[in-house]
């Protein structure tokens, strides 16, 4: 997924209340996006490090919160997020270079 980053998929539950979770060793959220989100689409909750004990149940502490860190939307089975929220929760820089175009996530 970001594996220059040290981001991988950890895990994805469907259902009435989906979620992805991520795992990195490197990032922690700031807890600071409130990603708007297009109406009209299933909404998905994104983690980072969701802690979970060995019944597969959330549990959490002050350092590893079971909030969310941001939202995001499925489209044809897919999770998307605004990229530039991504980044700001997680200290990446992001430029956009009109030429290309293309955008550069710099860490």
């Amino acid at each position: 997924m970001f594996a220059p980053f040290g981001i991988n998929f950890g895990e994805f539950q469907g259902g009435e209340n989906p979620f992805v979770n991520l795992l990195s060793d490197k990032f922690r959220p700031k807890f600071l996006a409130d990603s708007p989100l297009i109406s009209g689409f299933p909404t998905v909750d994104i983690f980072l490090n969701r802690p979970i004990d060995s019944d597969g149940i959330p549990v959490g502490d002050a350092r590893t919160p079971i909030q969310p860190f941001m939202g995001g939307i499925l489209i044809d089975n897919l999770t998307h997020v605004l990229i530039a929220d991504f980044c700001s929760e997680l200290g990446i820089s992001l430029t956009f270079d009109a030429s290309i175009p293309a955008i550069h996530l710099i860490f």
